[in-house]
């Protein structure tokens, strides 16, 4: 799995996501009729619209598994006045087998630190409840951004990381990511609530998301939390 700069090529591969995502996971909440006019020629030509109208700063970033674009988000300037925020997450879509996996949050971190390399440091997302069809607007952005001005956590060279939960009950599904400033997102293998430091000095920036998972639906969590941290490695 990796996250990336769109290519020109994907634009396709990404109206396809957009489309057969709103497909599976609207039908029943958006009119049948609706959904049934949408078009992948149509999504491609509103995302290169979208990228057109500001090339400088709206962006693309895909999610890849086997060389197949299954996941995206969209960034750029707010395209309204909504409180003091500067940048917009203009859509992240996701094909629904890989829903709980911490894709989002990683295409989510990847569009706020490419703004904010751009000096745009604030961004909003919309999002549409299906039960009451209200939208509201929640803040988000990268670990990076979020602990600049944080005294990192001096460890040694492959120290072993360990996780303290006092939760109950404890989750049953966790991710660790870590990020570098040149937007470099690698998934950090989890051993027993722990994982080991990279070898080479320097600073390392994660997030650390946790799930609890039904024990008996497939991809449905009923609760999740998030936290982020940087160690620097001497």
């Amino acid at each position: 799995m990796q996250i990336r700069k769109m290519k020109p090529n994907d634009l396709s591969l990404i109206a396809r996501v957009n489309i057969n995502t709103f497909r599976e996971t609207q039908r029943g909440i958006v009119p049948d009729a609706f959904i049934e006019e949408l078009s992948y020629e149509g999504a491609e030509e509103r995302f290169q619209r979208m990228l057109n109208k500001n090339e400088q700063l709206s962006t693309i970033f895909v999610a890849e598994d086997d060389d197949s674009v299954i996941g995206y988000a969209m960034g750029g300037l707010a395209r309204e006045k909504v409180q003091s925020y500067q940048g917009e997450l203009y859509g992240i879509y996701i094909l629904p087998n890989y829903h709980g996996k911490g894709i989002g949050r990683s295409l989510m971190s990847s569009v706020a630190n490419y703004l904010g390399e751009e000096d745009v440091h604030s961004m909003f997302v919309v999002v549409f409840s299906s039960s009451e069809n209200q939208s509201t607007c929640v803040d988000s952005i990268g670990p990076v951004e979020l602990l600049k001005n944080e005294k990192p956590i001096a460890v040694a060279p492959g120290a072993v990381i360990k996780f303290v939960m006092n939760y109950e009950p404890l989750p049953n599904k966790s991710s660790v990511e870590q990020f570098t400033k040149d937007q470099q997102i690698t998934q950090v293998a989890v051993n027993n609530d722990a994982f080991q430091a990279p070898i080479q000095k320097g600073t390392y920036y994660y997030s650390f998301g946790v799930w609890w998972m039904d024990e008996k639906k497939t991809n449905v969590a009923h609760g999740d939390a998030f936290y982020n941290f940087v160690l620097e490695v001497i």
